[in-house]
């Protein structure tokens, strides 16, 4: 897609940029670098929140969550596909 993210400045950039939280950059960028792959929530919380080993499956579906609404608000041309609890992949729309 049209999508980049600048992990320095932790700005997602579509047709207007948005800034990111540290733990949000961090999952869009598995994201962004597995394009059409499905991560398990397993998987994206041990790699987003290694540093926190009381982290729980939910925290990935409300940055799902967050991602997809600031998706929506730089007029990305990709989405996060998913359901809460299971796998989560980006794909183009």
């Amino acid at each position: 897609g049209s999508v980049t993210l600048n992990t320095e400045e932790q700005e997602l950039t579509g047709s207007n940029s948005i800034r990111l939280a540290k733990k949000e950059s961090k999952l869009m960028e598995i994201l962004l670098l597995n394009p059409g792959r499905s991560l398990s929530t397993r998987d994206l919380l041990t790699r987003v929140w290694s540093d926190e080993p009381d982290a729980e499956d939910g925290l990935v579906w409300i940055y799902i969550s967050y991602l997809r609404q600031k998706l929506v608000s730089i007029g990305a041309d990709i989405e996060i596909v998913g359901e809460k609890g299971q796998s989560f992949t980006v794909l183009k729309k």
